[in-house]
């Protein structure tokens, strides 16, 4: 995980997502790459589009806010400790400020293609915080796992690692891409159900772990609780897990919505760092 990625805005976690990604950087000798996510703009007013107006949630000065947003990410990263690099080529741990890129929420997706991991703030349900559709833009577009930020930064990650395995492709895929922080984690848990579901069980993951040279142990849960996303973060937080794995969505999106979901239960609660991907 060389390449990160920080879509930055100025609100209320962007310390903590930028303290996020320096401690990944810490573990990898990383070099973060920082650029401005532009504000969200509202619907469109209007019933023709011939005559329809776009207008920004708020007043802003974009020059002022790309200046500022750079000048909080070189701070936030020093304060990290890592060292302001000048470009890409440069070894991390690092921080690089692309001050002539300037991302939305779907230029997010395909840039970060280019990165090993996109790191992105909890979505906030409030106006002015992160927001779901840059979070859904890296996840899905992407093609690489985001790395969820919690409202407040994390003293560590990835010592103590849970997986939560139900035995999907989306949860296999994000599997293979958390093997770098696997091979560097103190303690490894993967979190099951006591319930048959299709796909390798837990034990044969802990043996393709092993095959890998990552040691795990299994906790099984009962069959509901491995489907919340309460329950797994509540069972996190009973391991002391600083790292939760997690495959995004296995379960439709519209379905999620609908219904509930332990994707978007941990999305909107998860006060600890989660590596998902789709």
């Amino acid at each position: 995980m060389k390449t990160v990625l920080v879509p930055v805005e100025l609100h209320t976690q962007t310390a903590s997502t930028l303290a996020t990604a320096s401690l990944l950087a810490k573990l990898f000798g990383s070099v973060v790459e920082g650029a401005y996510l532009r504000p969200a703009f509202a619907p469109p007013l209007g019933m023709e589009p011939a005559s329809a107006i776009v207008v920004p949630d708020v007043p802003f000065d974009d020059a002022a806010a790309r200046t500022e947003a750079g000048e909080r990410f070189a701070s936030e990263l020093s304060a990290a400790g890592l060292a302001r690099l000048g470009g890409r080529g440069e070894n991390g741990p690092g921080g690089f400020w692309d001050a002539a890129r300037v991302l939305d929420d779907e230029l997010t997706g395909r840039y970060s293609r280019a990165f090993d991991v996109t790191v992105v703030g909890r979505p906030a349900d409030r106006s002015g915080g992160p927001r779901m559709a840059t979070l859904e833009s890296a996840l899905f577009e992407s093609g690489h796992p985001i790395l969820i930020a919690p409202p407040t930064a994390p003293a560590t990650m990835g010592r103590n690692v849970a997986i939560a395995w139900n035995g999907s492709t989306e949860t296999a895929r994000t599997l293979a891409f958390s093997r770098p922080l696997l091979r560097l984690a103190e303690s490894v848990t993967i979190l099951v159900g006591e319930d048959e579901r299709p796909g390798p069980s837990g034990r044969r993951m802990q043996e393709h772990l092993a095959a890998n040279g990552i040691a795990s142990e299994l906790r099984v849960m009962n069959a509901a609780s491995i489907r919340s996303g309460e329950a797994i973060l509540a069972e996190c937080n009973a391991l002391g897990a600083d790292l939760l794995v997690k495959g995004a969505y296995t379960q439709s999106r519209l379905r999620q919505m609908i219904f509930g979901g332990a994707t978007s239960s941990i999305i909107a609660k998860t006060e600890m760092p989660v590596l998902m991907a789709h």
